[in-house]
């Protein structure tokens, strides 16, 4: 990563510099390429919440990669940080307590499965979350042809 990234990431003080020094542990541990993708990403945070969701994010990477066919690289698609597992498909982790359908959800899924489809990324992106997922979330998430896994 650039020396710019790194310093706008070391900056941002919605992160303790035990967040910073976890997320630099978990992106070792996951040893995904273009991890600058990631950084940058979370450099953006504008509040504490979010700076620990991306700390809760990544190490939640490292830990299930094996599982999620190892994630071997990280992508920029549609505003988020994703990975590509050793296969090609694009992964997409998110550490959330629960998922149903609003409208957010339905334009945030719907703008990266356009973004995805734009890519020619495979046959199916994988959404991996420790999330209860709703009834309909569900039924939506496959119709957008998303493959879930719980964690």
């Amino acid at each position: 990563m650039s020396e710019e990234q790194a310093k706008a990431f070391l900056k941002n003080t919605f992160y303790s510099p035990a967040d910073q020094l976890a997320i630099a542990d978990a992106l070792v541990t996951l040893k995904a390429k273009d991890s600058a993708v990631f950084v940058a990403r979370a450099a953006t945070a504008e509040n504490v919440d979010v700076a620990k969701f991306q700390r809760y994010r990544v190490e939640l990477m490292a830990k299930e990669s094996a599982r999620l066919g190892t994630l071997t690289s990280f992508e920029a698609v549609s505003g988020f940080a994703i990975n590509r597992d050793s296969k090609g498909n694009l992964v997409a982790v998110f550490p959330f307590d629960e998922i149903v359908w609003t409208e957010i959800a339905a334009h945030s899924f719907g703008d990266l499965t356009a973004a995805i489809s734009k890519l020619g990324a495979g046959p199916k992106p994988i959404f991996a979350t420790t999330a209860h997922i709703s009834i309909t979330a569900q039924a939506q998430l496959k119709k957008l042809g998303w493959q879930v896994v719980k964690l």
